[in-house]
Parts: C-alpha cells; sequence; structure tokens
C-alpha cells in the first residue's frame, strides 16, 4: 500500500512518524489540514480518521472534500467518539463524573488529567459536533453527499480499547462508520 499521513499539528506528525516504526520511510508525511486536504481529486482509495470528525469547525464541508479526493468505489473509515456531550446533558455528565471514580478506584491513569480540561471544554463548546447526537448525524450527512453502503459499527470500542481506555471512556464509547463513493 501506498499511506499518505496528514496532520495540521507539526508534533502530532511528529508523534505519527515515531509510532510508524520501521514503516516511516513507507509513508508520505505531510503537514496539511484534514478539514481541507489540498490532492486531488480522486487521489486515494481509503480515507481513514480517527478522533478528528468531532472538534472539525464544518464537519460536513470536511465530509464532502474527503469524498472528493476519493476514487469512485474508495473507501471512507471515521473512527470518533461523542466527546464532551457530557457539557449538554446532565446524565451523561453523571456518568462522565462516574467513568473519573472509576478509573482512580481502579488505581489507572486518568486520561482526562492529562489534558487540560478547561481548554478542551472551551473548545468542546465551540464546535458543531459537541451538543449532537452520532453516529446518526454523520450517516445523515453521508447519506446528503451520495455515499453509499454507509454503515456504522457502535460496539467497535469493545475489540479495539484496552481495559484502561474502556474504564476512562466508558460514557463516551467509540463508533466506526464505513461508506462508499
Amino acid at each position: 500500500y501506498k499511506v499518505t499521513a496528514i496532520d495540521a499539528a507539526p508534533a502530532m506528525l511528529a508523534e505519527a512518524k515515531r509510532n510508524a516504526g520501521p514503516w516511516q520511510e513507507a509513508i508520505d508525511f505531510r503537514l496539511m489540514d484534514a478539514q481541507k486536504p489540498t490532492f486531488t481529486a480522486e487521489s486515494f482509495d481509503v480515507v481513514l480518521s480517527r478522533n478528528l470528525t468531532w472538534v472539525l469547525e464544518d464537519p460536513e464541508q470536511t465530509y464532502g472534500n474527503w469524498r472528493h479526493v476519493l476514487k469512485p468505489g474508495g473507501l471512507l473509515l471515521n473512527f470518533d467518539a461523542n466527546w464532551y456531550n457530557y457539557l449538554y446533558d446532565a446524565d451523561l455528565k453523571q456518568q462522565y463524573e462516574q467513568d473519573r471514580r472509576n478509573v482512580q478506584q481502579n488505581d489507572l491513569e486518568d486520561h482526562y488529567l492529562s489534558t487540560d480540561i478547561d481548554a478542551m471544554e472551551a473548545i468542546a463548546l465551540q464546535v458543531p459536533l459537541t451538543g449532537i447526537q452520532r453516529p446518526h448525524w454523520d450517516i445523515r450527512t453521508l447519506e446528503k453527499l451520495r455515499m453509499r453502503s454507509i454503515t456504522t459499527d457502535v460496539s467497535v470500542w469493545q475489540r479495539v480499547w484496552s481495559t484502561v481506555e474502556k474504564i476512562n471512556y466508558a460514557s463516551t464509547p467509540m463508533f466506526m462508520i464505513a461508506a462508499i463513493k
């Protein structure tokens, strides 16, 4: 496979390069905004994203841009979660707080404490998907963009997350969306 990896943050791109280990020389790493990829139309067989769409300023336009760079029959795979929905829902806030207690009771690293929670919540309050129930929104948006064979897997987190992640993020399980151009 020919792999191209993009990120708008130089530090994250450097981290991705380190994570690629022995494969880093085979990957084309590019500093680029995933919301507005500058690739030519129909350049890729697959577009893959993880934990990104929730923070996008214009996620519908981004899905359209990703569709644009996909070849006919190309596959879009998006992994995300309803991060920070607890800011709009009291029941979800209680579940989030229970996650924090469960982490502490199990003497695990609290992944939320390794970030600036106030800054992340401020960002979450400014982006459009925080208060929206997903992946329902994604399905409707991809249908409008004439993507086909749209499927979701709302239990993918059970197969790919470690035990520590499952306890940290129990109230915000990751989902997967797949769609064909």
